[in-house]
């Protein structure tokens, strides 16, 4: 129960879900996820050894870089990709560092290479666009859904 614990903790910051939001898509360096989000490179360095603690990333040196991604070993690795495919797409942040993603890859303003070791799942960075991950508009939801998994149950 406690690695349970230890990662809803790890869920429960939203910039540990912005930085995983990211990762879910492209294998990125501590310095491209510090031009993405704009956030201090020893504050998305400290979130990422939280979540390389409770095994939810992994690090692999390329050159003088270290890049992330999201560990595929966990037992929680593809629930919660699967997660932050389907709800965070409902969040406007989400939805801006996806765009902002798109635009530094576009204009080559990440250090990282980016495409040969992105995660090997369907629609990967290079299919971040500004229509988003999801098939039509931006971050809409899919036909017959009006929000997240399960806002739509009666109970």
């Amino acid at each position: 129960m406690d690695e349970f614990s230890r990662l809803f903790r790890a869920l429960a910051d939203t910039n540990r879900l912005r930085i995983l939001n990211l990762l879910c898509r492209s294998c990125l360096c501590v310095g491209d996820l510090q031009t993405v989000l704009g956030l201090p490179q020893p504050f998305i360095s400290r979130h990422l050894a939280f979540l390389r603690k409770v095994r939810l990333v992994k690090r692999r040196r390329e050159g003088l870089r270290v890049c992330y991604s999201l560990a595929r070993a966990n037992l929680f690795s593809h629930p919660l990709q699967s997660f932050l495919r389907e709800v965070l797409p409902f969040f406007p942040a989400a939805q801006a560092d996806l765009q902002k993603l798109a635009q530094c890859k576009g204009s080559g303003r990440l250090k990282g290479r980016t495409s040969a070791h992105d995660p090997d799942m369907s629609g990967g960075a290079e299919n971040v666009s500004a229509t988003g991950p999801l098939n039509g508009p931006s971050f809409a939801p899919r036909a017959g859904s009006e929000g997240p998994p399960g806002a739509n149950s009666r109970s």
